[in-house]
């Protein structure tokens, strides 16, 4: 909490300013579900997208979380 613009990694081209982390879906599973979030110094995070790495149409979590800028 004392440095959340540390939390999870930097984001590039038109997502700078926004970071992801990823998450397994289940216990000991493929870490292939994304958050993207941009985080505040003291109240919070916005959250931006948050889903399977790869949607079942294979377009990236990262292009639609573009598409909502």
């Amino acid at each position: 909490m004392a440095a959340p613009g540390s939390w999870g990694r930097e984001l590039e081209h038109e997502l700078v300013g926004w970071r992801r982390s990823a998450f397994p879906p289940s216990a000991g599973g493929d870490a292939d579900l994304r958050l993207v979030f941009r985080a505040h110094d003291h109240d919070g995070v916005d959250i931006l997208s948050f889903g399977l790495r790869y949607q079942p149409d294979m377009s990236s979590i990262y292009h639609i979380a573009k598409k909502r800028l």
